[in-house]
This record gives C-alpha cells, structure tokens and sequence, in this order.
C-alpha cells in the first residue's frame, strides 16, 4: 500500500476539520444575531404586554401510546434572561457536537495510520500473539491495537520523532495532554449531555494515558474547560478573555474551540511525518 493513501486519508481529515470550522463560524454569527434579535423584540413589546412580565411559553405536545390521549409537558415560562441563555446554550450544543465530530474524524485517521502500518510492515505496529492473518492486505485486520490509547503508545514507543515532538515541538503544544482532554470532553458530551457530575473520577481517569505527568497541572487545564450551569460542571467551549498580570481584561480572546480543531490535524500531520521518518530510517 502505497503512502498516497496515507496523504489521501490525511487530506480527508483536513477537509473534514476545515469544514467543521466554518460551520462554527457561521453558527457564531447566527447566535450572536439571534441574541440581538430576542433583545430588540423584547425592548419593542408595549408595556401592557404579559410577555414582558409572564415570558414566553414554548409546549411540548406528545400521545399516550395505550389511549392515543393527547398530552402535554407542563409548559415553563421564559423571561428574556431566560431566551437569551437558551441561545447561549444552543450555542454551545452546536460547539459541542462540532468537537465531536473533529474528535471522531482523528480517532479514524488513527486507525488507518496505525494499520497502514501494519499492511507495509513498518516497525511501529507490532504483531500480536496468535494473529491469524499473515499476508493479509486488508486493513481490518491490522487494526490490533486498543483506540485510541494503544495506538498512540505504539507510536510513542516506536517513533523517536513522534516522541520528541509530541510534548516538545516549536509550536509548545503538548498533544498527549490536549488530545487526553478533547477525549474526556468528548465523552462527557456523548454520554451526559455536556455536563460532569463527577470531575475527580474524570481527572482520575485522566492519569492512566498521562502517566508521569503533574495532575495537579492536569486537574487545573482540565477544570479551565468547564463553567458552572445551574450546579453543575458544563463544558464550556466559548472564547475565553486573557487579563493581564493585573487581572486587566487585553481585549484578546482565545478561541478554545479552534484550538482542539487545530490540535486534531497537527496531531494527524505529526503520526503521518512519523511514519515517513520511520519509512526513512535505516533501521527500517
């Protein structure tokens, strides 16, 4: 198997990652439009309106499946504070899943990469024990490894450039970290609809893939990607204001969610070098 279907899968991920960014920037204009939208109807309501005071209600119309009774959900009033945190919120659904997405297209790119290596016998898959499929040219069948973890540790073991550059590379960004933490965020998003109720157990879970590594470090990265909603840990992916020494807001913001869309085929593109590098090595 040729690398053209490396570079191929490669470009998929890219394609699949770009297009998931402009979705989030046009949702940011659909949301930001929609807050001023609910705040200029709500300053036109005339004063003897009961919307001003009672809120809007939205129903939820559902049937009994014995009786085919027409039912409804108790309706809950909402005030404007409460239409604009649903936009704020619908906002941040959408963010959500676009993390999702991204996580899932690298987790696949892995998989391909990782058993491309093992069709073309470069050194960093290894053949386990009992493995039936000697000579095998189907990528299914090399795909031998625990996703995403066991993957990524084989190429740590075996790739003295993934290794090198994977904590320590020119653009200080350490991927083993913020790939462990878009994979936690990811399945709170999948599995509890965005929301951590138990934050310690998550940051425990975190030590097996960062082994080594200062979780008291960890535990403060992690909690800077969670807000407080109604009680609970929300992940929050919203851009975050830097302040100065002082505590001064700069005017600059960081976009936490291009950030993991950036890290997704950084991250890519330093498995495909690796391989390469592998390809190159004499001791190949």
């Amino acid at each position: 198997m040729s690398n053209e279907y490396l570079h191929s899968e490669f470009e998929k991920l890219v394609n699949i990652v770009s297009q998931l960014n402009k979705y989030k920037g046009e949702a940011h204009k659909i949301y930001i439009a929609q807050d001023r939208a609910i705040r200029e109807f709500h300053d036109q309501l005339p004063q003897w309106s009961t919307r001003k005071e009672d809120g809007m209600v939205y129903y939820f119309h559902y049937q009994s499946p014995s009786t085919g009774e027409d039912l409804i959900a108790k309706p809950v009033p909402m005030l404007l504070d409460d239409q604009l945190e649903l936009n704020s919120l619908q906002q941040l659904k959408t963010y959500h899943w676009l993390l999702v997405e991204a996580y899932e297209a690298f987790e696949d790119f892995l998989e391909y990469a990782y058993a491309f290596c093992g069709v073309n016998r470069i050194g960093i898959w290894k053949q386990p024990k009992k493995w039936e499929h000697e000579g095998s040219h189907e990528l299914k069948h090399y795909n031998t490894e625990r996703k995403p973890y066991g993957q990524l540790e084989a190429f740590r073991n075996a790739s003295e450039h993934f290794a090198r550059f994977e904590v320590d590379g020119p653009t200080e960004r350490n991927f083993r970290v913020v790939f462990v933490m878009m994979e936690r965020l990811r399945h709170v998003i999948v599995h509890n609809g965005g929301y951590c109720d138990n934050f310690k157990s998550m940051i425990d879970n975190m030590q097996g893939p960062l082994k080594g590594m200062e979780m008291k470090v960890v535990r403060e990265y992690a909690d800077l990607h969670f807000m407080m909603h109604r009680g609970r840990r929300l992940v929050d992916l919203f851009d975050v204001q830097h302040k100065d020494e002082a505590g001064m807001e700069t005017g600059y913001y960081q976009d936490v969610l291009l950030g993991f869309l950036r890290m997704v085929v950084e991250y890519a593109q330093l498995i495909m070098e690796s391989i390469e590098t592998h390809q190159a090595s004499p001791r190949a």
